[in-house]
């Protein structure tokens, strides 16, 4: 298996490319093996953008596989957000005790791990006179 990032055809930003390659077989992931971590990447350009860090902290790889559902939920366990689907367009398998990753660090060589992209346009709202949408931040309990 070859994982490239960005794919093939995207723009990339810098001269960095991450390749990963990947033979090894091994058993689906369980939600009870995996940890999320949020990346809070900042805002931009009218949008905000995020990361969620998918890591194997059990003590053997695992694969996983799609579709992937995020939806933020308040402490009552009720939805905040909307729901989004991501597929994993190869199987991927993911590292064994993998580490959370500082704010802004890398994963170890050669340890794989999963990443979900998000972002959300915030600029633009239909209310005069500003036109900018009011700010009504959402904290999903998880």
């Amino acid at each position: 298996m070859l994982l490239q990032y960005p794919p093939p055809g995207a723009g990339a930003i810098g001269a960095e490319i991450d390749v990963v390659m990947s033979t090894r077989r091994a058993p689906t992931c369980h939600t009870s093996q995996l940890a999320l971590d949020y990346r809070g990447d900042g805002a931009g350009a009218g949008s905000d953008s995020a990361t969620i860090v998918i890591r194997d902290t059990s003590s053997t790889s695992c694969l996983l596989q799609g579709p992937i559902e995020v939806k933020g939920v308040n402490a009552a366990d009720r939805p905040v957000t909307d729901s989004l689907g991501y597929r994993v367009a190869r199987a991927l398998v993911l590292s064994p005790e993998a580490a959370r990753l500082p704010a802004t660090g890398a994963p170890a060589a050669g340890e794989v791990i999963g990443e979900l992209q998000l972002s959300a346009e915030h600029r633009d709202g239909p209310y005069p006179p500003s036109y900018l949408c009011a700010e009504h931040h959402v904290v999903p309990a998880t």
